[in-house]
């Protein structure tokens, strides 16, 4: 997601999420189908440590650097510190494959600057790499270019402590995925391959060619955008009228052709993210960083409107030159000098299916086609959001490190030419929406809920929801995706115990959670209905109560558990597995693999809620917990510590 923006950025919505104990599995990448073992450690061509790249000694004005402290995962060790103005996290697996992999993070509006592990944190460690992470001495909001250079000076650091590795890997996601890509161009001295994941590079227009849209369909004509301004004209006119399903319609397949033809999901991506696209429309279109006044666009045949007829009535905006100082320091010009393997959800409405185009034709103008390979995944998510599955990225990963040690060329997508299908061949969880997802067993039994949304009697706008089923005192996460809230009105979909054990049926209830600067949970739950279908539920949230109808956090969370499930072979375990969890006689938690991607939950592992002695009388805490896999007796146990904000990695087996 790409520099100036105004309202919540979606990096602060992942640490949010974060601190949600196993309903909220942002980083782990335990549940990988396909496993490899971790690859012998290779002698490449010895090459020397580059000059070092200068870190600024100070964070920038206006910033201040949060703690970097980090506990170890299981079988590696943890070094943090401060380098230069910013502060870092380096993992190191006690048996190191002599390999590295950096990552650098998306959009943080915070002033406080944080390092955040990389989503594959577990996976890596497992395979043997080591990772590191930065701050930055700044926002990544205006510099992800930056955001590369003090990555790289990171990478000094750790071959200063621990010799240059093997091979190095630059990975990111969103405009850290513009970071890794930059990396790619600048520092092939130190990176052998690059990993950007839903990457905004190059930056696009894509929150004002989404304003520029909407103005369209709406009517708004020059004059009135110049005799106005533009929060009023959303507000009264273009918001108004996208809500009128024939309007929206139209819209949908004018955006569709606009941000990079037909594909899977393009405008649903718009439905998750309507309310951010507002905010950034207004921060990028009234300082004139988003000017369309010398742009000629060429629509397809999705559109429902001509190229001639769009251009002649569209609203023109001039770029100011200046105001977009995030294109002045990223400079994205195609240069590539490694192997780069780029991943893009087909409907990420953040950084858009255009970019991936324009990525193309870039590399492609430099001759260094040979060098980038694409891929899309069927996903209306951005990366923030889970739009790629924990499977999805260890398979790309794998690829990338394939194609650097043993030559061996991935399989990609050619993104400029028929996009109808795109990442058919790498979507290996179904999303909510395709005919896959529409016709495992017991979707027909799906509940969608749609209401008014408020926090302390306001409407809410722009948040992150998302909600659990309760029954006989267990909780389980059961909703799909990203839950759209437009004008204070929300809808959710939300699984049936038919379609995967533990979610809605008869006699359960359905407990909604919410985040914007912090957690709360409704002041009140909803029955599960007789039948399916559509259902009205207004929820509530208060900061006065803000574990709602819970109750407590021990009785929301309990303790969580994250991991692989595998067989007595270790392969792994897929849709349909169950796993529970037994104190003495007493059954404390549940849950099945789901068929479908869900919020937190892939098609692979598992993650469960061990609930407290005061949701389930024998759920005692410090009490021992028993491993059921298929109401079988795994032989693993766990202590019940009820610590909700920290989520236990625990893989699981088959006897």
């Amino acid at each position: 997601m790409r520099g100036k923006r105004g309202g919540v950025a979606m990096r602060k919505c992942v640490r949010l999420m974060a601190g949600v104990g196993a309903l909220a599995l942002v980083v782990s990448l335990a549940t990988c189908s396909g496993d490899k073992k971790a690859p012998a450690v290779t002698s490449p061509t010895p090459r020397a440590i580059p000059s070092p790249v200068a870190v600024p000694p100070a964070t920038a004005a206006g910033f201040t650097l949060a703690d970097p402290t980090l506990d170890a995962l299981p079988g590696a060790s943890i070094e943090f510190g401060h380098l230069g103005g910013m502060t870092y996290q380096i993992e190191m697996p006690n048996q190191w494959n002599g390999r590295l992999v950096t990552y650098t993070h998306g959009n943080d509006i915070a002033t406080e600057l944080s390092v955040y592990p990389p989503v594959n944190r577990q996976w890596l460690i497992e395979h043997g790499y080591a990772w590191a992470s930065a701050s930055y001495t700044v926002n990544v909001a205006y510099v992800s270019g930056v955001a590369a250079d003090e990555t790289a000076a990171l990478w000094d650091l750790f071959a200063q402590k621990h010799g240059r590795p093997q091979y190095s890997y630059a990975m990111g996601d969103s405009m850290g995925g513009a970071a890794a890509f930059t990396a790619a161009e600048r520092y092939a001295d130190r990176y052998d391959g690059a990993l950007p994941l839903c990457a905004d590079a190059p930056p696009s227009r894509v929150e004002g060619d989404f304003f520029y849209a909407a103005a369209y369909i709406a009517g708004v004509t020059q004059a009135e955008y110049e005799a106005s301004d533009i929060g009023a004209i959303i507000d009264a006119r273009v918001k108004p009228a996208l809500r009128d399903p024939a309007a929206r319609k139209r819209f949908d397949g004018l955006w569709t052709d606009i941000s990079g033809g037909r594909r899977p999901f393009a405008a649903e991506g718009v439905a998750v993210y309507l309310p951010n696209l507002w905010t950034y429309a207004i921060g990028n279109v009234l300082p004139g960083i988003d000017g369309n006044a010398d742009v000629q666009y060429k629509l397809g045949g999705t559109a429902g409107v001509s190229s001639d007829e769009f251009n002649k009535n569209v609203i023109r905006v001039k770029t100011v030159p200046g105001a977009d100082t995030y294109e002045d320091v990223n400079r994205i010009t195609g240069d590539i000098k490694i192997p780069t393997l780029t991943i893009q959800p087909t409907g990420d409405a953040l950084t858009v299916f255009s970019s991936s185009q324009e990525l193309r034709r870039r590399v492609e103008a430099k001759g260094h086609g040979e060098l980038l390979v694409q891929r899309a995944i069927q996903s209306p998510q951005h990366c923030f959001d889970r739009g790629m599955s924990d499977v999805e990225i260890a398979e790309s990963f794998q690829a990338l490190v394939d194609w650097v040690e043993q030559g061996k060329k991935p399989a990609g997508e050619d993104l400029l030419g028929d996009i109808s299908n795109a990442g058919a061949k790498f979507t290996r969880s179904p999303r909510l929406g395709s005919d896959a997802a529409a016709h495992v067993p017991g979707a027909d039994q799906r509940v969608t809920l749609h209401g008014a949304v408020k926090l302390d009697g306001q409407a809410v706008d722009d948040a992150f929801m998302w909600a659990m089923v309760r029954k006989d005192g267990m909780l389980r996460a059961c909703s799909y995706g990203r839950i759209a809230i437009d004008n204070g009105t929300y809808g959710m979909a939300i699984a049936a115990d038919a379609e995967t054990a533990g979610c809605g049926a008869p006699g359960s209830e359905v407990i909604v959670g919410l985040f914007t600067d912090d957690r709360f949970v409704a002041e009140q739950a909803f029955s599960w209905p007789q039948a399916s279908g559509d259902a009205t539920f207004d929820v509530t949230f208060s900061h006065a109560h803000p574990v709602g109808v819970a109750g407590s956090e021990e009785a929301i969370f309990g303790t969580a558990f994250s991991g692989k499930l595998l067989d007595a072979r270790d392969a792994p375990l897929g849709p349909g597995t169950k796993v529970e969890a037994y104190i003495g006689a007493t059954r404390c938690g549940a849950f099945a693999v789901p068929p479908v991607k869900m919020v937190f939950d892939d098609t692979q592992g598992y993650t469960i809620n061990v609930a407290a002695p005061e949701t389930i009388l024998g759920c005692t805490k410090d009490g021992t917990i028993q491993f059921r896999i298929n109401g079988d007796d795994t032989g693993i146990t766990a202590v019940n510590d009820l610590l909700q904000r920290q989520e236990h990695p625990l893989d699981l087996r088959a006897k």
